[in-house]
């Protein structure tokens, strides 16, 4: 069972990597993972080293270092494909089968994209995100191809969250330590360092995530020892508190959607009730303890609602979409027509939000997944956008109907995965990374794990029912 690998030597473990990919320097982190590397090949079971090079994208693959992630991806790329065909051959008809509207739907994807490179001012640019987009999916699918099982499932999933608790401890640290920090939050917002990810929003992202499959962890463990009951407890506080202090609003949008799904289905004959004490302790903290509501303003920036770059940068998008509706301005290259369409004056305050956009973005500029490929892809990015939303719930809602009467665990792993889905989704109204941009795999890989782990379920209990 997976919950074998929640041990005290391996929590020590796990602290170690922490507290190194908090405190040291990048070039320390690497040459770190040659020994622990040597040491997984020569002593660890072959679905906990490819659990371990999932983890491993998520952290490596990043804002630490840029230099390195081509190095990285392609020893992790090489050791799956070795581990794929010692395992499958040679033969294609061996291979894991895939629905046919994922394919579908894979295909459509890559050739949207060949059609808008082709007709953006900056293909060698639009090549590179396609080729990148192309790894991914085959990234994608070398993990669908691993999962055999729901000890696989499980070795993701801790795979995922470990990440967020490196993230977690990196904030936590920096927001107790740093007087500038604790300013930044009070101010602005949000804290400095966020780890490996040099985004409090995009760290929101993956607390949108991991929360919620902590919490089904938390569930299923009920009746295991309590030193690995009160771990997964405490690592689930931990990632609560590192998303208030990220605070970011379309992570906290998110993470409420999730939260609100996963807590209403899994109480089912409770509904009503929670409801109930919801909105009442909501009107008793508005009427009552104002300090409470002021807090809580305070934390969502409530003055700055109104004026925030989103507006502008939907604006531009709206005017890419008009000049570019069939095939959008190719992908990665938006910040081209940032000052054509520039809406504030450039001594302005504003203007300060859009040149640091301009200047530091390289994904993602729209700030809204919808209007982001819609935008970079034309009208076609658009469909794509809706398609895969479409896709997901389909497959999700429809595993979920077939093994509400099979099997406590995998149902509520369905749940859980399904309450992901709608706060990333919901997330993505203003948040642009996260679903689909590219293939870049700290922001993409967590939601592309989750709906592996679907279709393999939904590949699994069809058979059954055959």
């Amino acid at each position: 069972m997976i919950t074998e690998y929640i041990t005290p030597k391996n929590i020590v473990l796990i602290l170690i990597l922490v507290l190194i990919s908090v405190f040291a320097n990048e070039i320390i982190i690497y040459l770190s993972l040659i020994p622990l590397g040597f040491y997984f090949f020569k002593t660890v079971e072959r679905s906990v080293i490819i659990s371990a090079i999932l983890l491993l994208l998520l952290t490596l693959i990043s804002d630490i270092n840029e230099y390195l992630r081509f190095g990285v991806n392609l020893t992790a790329i090489f050791i799956l494909l070795f581990f794929f065909f010692a395992e499958y051959g040679s033969k294609i008809n061996s291979y894991p089968k895939l629905p046919s509207a994922i394919i579908y739907f894979v295909l459509f994807l890559i050739a949207t994209t060949i059609l808008s490179v082709l007709f953006s001012s900056n293909i060698n640019k639009g090549l590179i995100f396609l080729i990148k987009e192309i790894i991914f999916f085959l990234l994608i699918y070398l993990f669908y191809s691993f999962i055999k099982n729901d000890v696989n499932i499980k070795q993701y999933i801790y795979a995922l969250i470990i990440p967020a608790l490196i993230i977690s401890v990196s904030i936590g640290y920096d927001f107790l330590t740093s007087p500038s920090a604790i300013f930044m939050f009070q101010t602005l917002g949000f804290t400095i360092n966020t780890a490996y990810i040099n985004n409090a929003a995009a760290a929101g992202g993956l607390f949108t995530v991991t929360i919620p499959l902590t919490y089904y962890l938390i569930i299923i463990n009920r009746e295991s020892t309590y030193f690995k009951y009160f771990s997964l407890i405490a690592i689930f506080l931990l990632q609560i508190a590192a998303l208030i202090l990220t605070n970011s609003r379309a992570a906290f949008l998110g993470s409420f959607v999730a939260a609100a799904f996963i807590i209403l289905s899994y109480h089912r004959k409770y509904r009503l009730k929670i409801l109930t004490v919801f909105f009442s302790s909501l009107v008793l903290i508005v009427v009552l303890n104002p300090i409470i509501v002021d807090a809580f303003l305070l934390l969502i920036r409530a003055d700055r609602i109104f004026d925030n770059p989103r507006y502008n940068l939907w604006e531009i998008s709206f005017n890419i979409i008009k000049e570019n509706p069939i095939f959008g301005s190719g992908p990665g290259n938006f910040a081209a027509y940032i000052y054509k369409y520039n809406p504030v004056l450039l001594k302005s305050y504003s203007a300060i939000d859009i040149k640091y956009i301009y200047e530091f973005v390289s994904i993602g500029h729209s700030h809204n997944f919808y209007l982001f490929m819609f935008s970079e892809m034309g009208i076609l990015g658009f469909i794509n956008s809706i398609i895969i939303p479409f896709l997901f719930f389909k497959y999700s809602f429809t595993v979920k109907k077939i093994i509400s009467n099979h099997d406590y665990n995998d149902y509520w792993l369905t749940l859980s995965i399904i309450g992901c889905g709608f706060g990333l989704f919901a997330r993505s109204i203003f948040e642009s990374t996260g679903i689909m941009s590219y293939g870049w795999i700290t922001r993409d890989l967590p939601f592309w794990i989750l709906f592996s782990v679907i279709i393999y379920l939904y590949s699994k209990y069809k058979l059954i029912r055959k």
